[in-house]
C-alpha cells in the first residue's frame, strides 16, 4: 500500500476520465492502454461512482486510483440510522459503506458525500442532491433505487439499494468479450433501464459499463444518475462532463447531452460487450474526438465472428454520427434490441437447428446472405438464398428465394402458367449482379419467423424452383 506519494507519479487518463497514483514510472492507463497525462491536482478528475467490491489496486497492482483521502472513515460508526458496518468503494466523490439501518433492520449502501470536495466546490453539494433527487424519481428493476437523502452531523449522505455483485466494468475485465446473446439481454435490460429515466426527463450523461451495477444472479442496474464527471482539458473552452470513451460526437464537441447521447453510450456499452474492446481510442483527448467524429466503427465481425448481422446494424445504429440517425431515445433503443434478443432468433442458430445433420442439406453465410444448397434423390440440386430485406430492424423480412431461369421473353407465357399453378409463394422477376432472373420466393417478418417456417420454406421453394427451372430451361443450373 502507498503510504506516500509524491506529485509526479499522478497521472491521468483523459479517456477513461481517471487520476491513478502510480508506484512506478507507468505513462500507459492499466485499462485502455491510452498514454496518460501528467496531473498534479487530484481534483482534475472527479472520479464520482463507488469502486464496488473490488478496487483499482486490486486489478492493477501497480496503480491505486485517487481517493478522498482526507474525509475520516466511518466504519463502525453511526451515521443517522444507519451503521456503517464495510467500505465498498470510494473516489473523490467519497465513499460508499455497506450499512444497516437500524428501524428498518435491513442491508442498504450508503454514499456518503466528501467533506473535502464539498468545500473546494460551490455547486458540489448541489449535484451530489441533484442525484439523489434524479435517482430517486426512477423506480425500475433495471436501475438502482434511492430510498432516501440526507443529513447527519455534516455528513450528507444517500440510502441506496444494495447490489453485491460486480460492476459490468468488472466482468469485462475479467471475460473480455461476452457471448453475443449475453451481451444483447444485458444491453436490452439496460436500455429498459434508461428508458425508464427518459421518460421521466432525465438524463444520466455518463452511462458506462462502470456505472452498472450486476446483481448475484446477473441482472443489470443503472447507478449514478445526475453525477457525470468533469473532464480535464485546458484546450477545451467548455467543460465537458462524462467519461470521453463513452461520450457522442456531439458532446464531445461541447453541444448539450441528449437522449440520443444517451443511446450512443449504451452502444458503446454493447460494442465493449460484444469485442471486449472500446470502438474508439486515442493519444489525446483531441486525437479521440476526431476518430470519434470522423473515422467508421470498427468491425465487429472482424473481432468477433458470431455476432449476427441484425447485432451488428443496432450498434452501428447507436453508435451514428448524428443525432438523428440514432434511436430518439432509451424507448427505441430498447424496442430495436427487443426485437433482437426476445423475438429475433440469431439466423445461424435458425438454420442450425433446422438442418443440422440433415443428409441433403449445407449451408454457408456470405455477409449478410446465406446461402443453402440443396440435393434431391433425382441428383439435381438447387441453391436457395437467405437474406434479410433493407427495412428498419422492427419491420425487416426475411427474403427466402431461389432462381428458377432468366427472364427472357420466351420464358414469359409458361412462367405466368405455373406461376397460376403453385399453391403457396410464387414466382417474381428479381435483379441479381444486373441480370433480371425468374425467381421462386416467400418472405416472413424477420421478427417473427421461427425454425420450422424456415425448414420448410428453405425445402418447399428449393423443390418449386427446380421444378420450374426444369420446365422452362431444361437445365440444372441453379
Amino acid at each position: 500500500m502507498v503510504t506516500e506519494t509524491s506529485p509526479d507519479l499522478i497521472r491521468y487518463c483523459q479517456g477513461c476520465n481517471i487520476a491513478y497514483r502510480y508506484r512506478n514510472e507507468t505513462q500507459i492507463c492499466p485499462r485502455c492502454r491510452q498514454l496518460l497525462i501528467a496531473a498534479i491536482e487530484s481534483s482534475l478528475a472527479d472520479s464520482l461512482y463507488a469502486r464496488d467490491l473490488v478496487s483499482d489496486s486490486d486489478r492493477f497492482p501497480n496503480t491505486s486510483a485517487i481517493d478522498d483521502l482526507d474525509s475520516p472513515c466511518l466504519i463502525g460508526k453511526l451515521v443517522s440510522v444507519y451503521q456503517c458496518e464495510l467500505l465498498l468503494g470510494r473516489g473523490s466523490m467519497g465513499r460508499v459503506y455497506l450499512a444497516h439501518h437500524q428501524h428498518l433492520k435491513r442491508k442498504c449502501a450508503l454514499k456518503v458525500l466528501s467533506t473535502k470536495r464539498m468545500s473546494h466546490h460551490d455547486n458540489f453539494l448541489e449535484r451530489f442532491h441533484t442525484e439523489g433527487t434524479s435517482s430517486a424519481k426512477l423506480v425500475h428493476p433495471h436501475i438502482v433505487t434511492t430510498h432516501a437523502m440526507g443529513e447527519f452531523e455534516g455528513h450528507h449522505f444517500l440510502e441506496m439499494e444494495l447490489v453485491t455483485g460486480p460492476t459490468l466494468q468488472q466482468v469485462i475485465d475479467g471475460e473480455g468479450q461476452l457471448t453475443p446473446i449475453r451481451a444483447t439481454a444485458l444491453a436490452t435490460q439496460i436500455a429498459d433501464g434508461l428508458a425508464q429515466a427518459h421518460r421521466h426527463s432525465i438524463l444520466h450523461r455518463d452511462l458506462k459499463p462502470d456505472n452498472i451495477l450486476l446483481t448475484l444472479q446477473g441482472i443489470p442496474k443503472i447507478a449514478d444518475f445526475g453525477l457525470a464527471k468533469r473532464v480535464f482539458d485546458k484546450s477545451i473552452p467548455n467543460e465537458l462532463a462524462g467519461t470521453p470513451h463513452f461520450m457522442a460526437p456531439e458532446v464531445l464537441i461541447g453541444e448539450a447531452a441528449s437522449p440520443q447521447s444517451d443511446v450512443y453510450s449504451l452502444g458503446v456499452c454493447y460494442y465493449q460487450m460484444l469485442t471486449g474492446q472500446l470502438p474508439f481510442t486515442g493519444e489525446s483527448l483531441e486525437d479521440l474526438t476526431r476518430k470519434v467524429q470522423q473515422h467508421k466503427i470498427p468491425s465487429i465481425r472482424k473481432l468477433a465472428p458470431s455476432v449476427s448481422i441484425e447485432m451488428v446494424d443496432c450498434v452501428c445504429a447507436m453508435l451514428a454520427k448524428s443525432p438523428e440517425n440514432r434511436p430518439s431515445n432509451g424507448l427505441e433503443a430498447a424496442q430495436w434490441l427487443h426485437a433482437i434478443w426476445g423475438q429475433i432468433p440469431d439466423m445461424e442458430s435458425l438454420l442450425k437447428a433446422a438442418f443440422e445433420g440433415h443428409p441433403y442439406v449445407r449451408w454457408m453465410r456470405s455477409d449478410q446472405m446465406y446461402r443453402v444448397e440443396v440435393s434431391f434423390s433425382n441428383g439435381r440440386k438447387q441453391r436457395v438464398y437467405i437474406e434479410p430485406s433493407e427495412h428498419s430492424l422492427t419491420d425487416r423480412l426475411l427474403r427466402i428465394y431461389s432462381i428458377c431461369g432468366p427472364a427472357e421473353e420466351r420464358f414469359y407465357e409458361r412462367a405466368l402458367f405455373l406461376n397460376s399453378e403453385i399453391p403457396h409463394g410464387g414466382l417474381a422477376l428479381r435483379e441479381i449482379e444486373g441480370v433480371n432472373y425468374f425467381v421462386m420466393v416467400e418472405n416472413y417478418p424477420r421478427s417473427t419467423v421461427d425454425v420450422e417456417e424456415v425448414y420448410r420454406s428453405v425445402l418447399e421453394v428449393a423443390e418449386k424452383a427446380d421444378s420450374v427451372e426444369k420446365v422452362l430451361t431444361g437445365l440444372d443450373t441453379y
